[in-house]
């Protein structure tokens, strides 16, 4: 794996794309696999729980990952300091404050205190977030459920993030990186 400011990162042996690990599972450096294979590519991808799920799914997952690791590195957060360190539109972040809100991960402010952000509730991270979305029992961490709940953040969405790139076939696909 590689390290850049945005954490770390991995590269599929077959596709030579970089993805971010925790995508895939990976907190530690002693946890990235001999060989990543990501789930785009054909292989035993290095998160099993990737294999049958949608692109929206496994894109909505993996930035739940993204947002949770981020928020224990922080004591406070705002929409728009969430949609800037995830490079994700505003809409998006929305609905993940609201989510992580809902899950008890981070809760609302005092009145007077609102304009420092949203408190982040580090310890039930720690306790519940990351062993639940970040376990190896496949099924625990990405039970239908939470998928559903994953994609769900971006239903009536336009886009994943700001960026977009035409394919061919008309389809427009995110330029955002596992």
């Amino acid at each position: 794996g590689s390290s850049i400011e945005g954490g770390m990162l991995v590269m599929c042996v077959a596709c030579e794309k970089w993805s971010h690990a925790l995508c895939y599972r990976i907190l530690e450096s002693e946890q990235v696999p001999e060989t990543h294979v990501c789930a785009k590519c054909p292989g035993e991808c290095t998160d099993p729980g990737f294999i049958k799920a949608d692109k929206i799914t496994i894109r909505a997952t993996a930035l739940w990952r993204r947002a949770l690791f981020t928020l224990t590195e922080v004591k406070r957060v705002k929409e728009s300091e969430l949609s800037q360190r995830l490079d994700i539109d505003l809409e998006i972040a929305k609905k993940l404050i609201a989510r992580l809100i809902d899950e008890g991960f981070i809760r609302a402010p005092a009145k007077n205190a609102s304009r420092y952000g949203y408190i982040v509730n580090k310890t039930e991270i720690t306790k519940r977030g990351l062993k639940t979305y970040f376990s190896d029992d496949n099924t625990h961490s990405l039970g239908s459920d939470t998928l559903q709940d994953s994609a769900s953040l971006f239903q009536d969405s336009a886009s994943l993030g700001g960026k977009r790139k035409r394919v061919s076939r008309g389809e427009e696909v995110l330029r955002t990186v596992l």
